[in-house]
């Protein structure tokens, strides 16, 4: 039967809830893309029509968030165990890699690389 990725993520996570599992940090961001919070997040961070998507592969899970921050472009990937972040005015080449440690990390150290943009 076929599924959205929206579909696939929400089961995940009703899954999850349901078994009364810990949610890790990339699980809550995920619950902020289906709540349409993580969007507004990176929207309150000045990043301009932020254009977020998802890889939901068996192997492979990945959001992926691209926008523009004034003249640059920002790409964002947030992956179960890590996050890089590129800024560029061009494209984005070079990324900052940081570990995931919780989902107000990763709101920070976004706003903490904008800064220097």
């Amino acid at each position: 039967m076929f599924q959205t990725k929206k579909k696939k993520i929400i089961n995940y996570l009703n899954k999850k809830n349901t078994a009364n599992a810990k949610f890790s940090p990339f699980d809550l961001l995920l619950s902020d893309y289906i709540s349409g919070e993580l969007k507004i997040r990176m929207e309150e961070m000045d990043i301009v029509k932020p254009d977020i998507y998802i890889d939901w592969l068996p192997d492979y899970q990945c959001i992926g968030i691209q926008g523009k921050y004034r003249q640059y472009y920002v790409d964002l990937q947030v992956e179960p165990t890590e996050i890089s972040i590129g800024c560029d005015p061009d494209e984005p080449d070079e990324h900052t890699v940081f570990p995931l440690e919780s989902r107000d990390q990763m709101y920070k150290a976004v706003k903490d690389i904008l800064v220097y943009f």
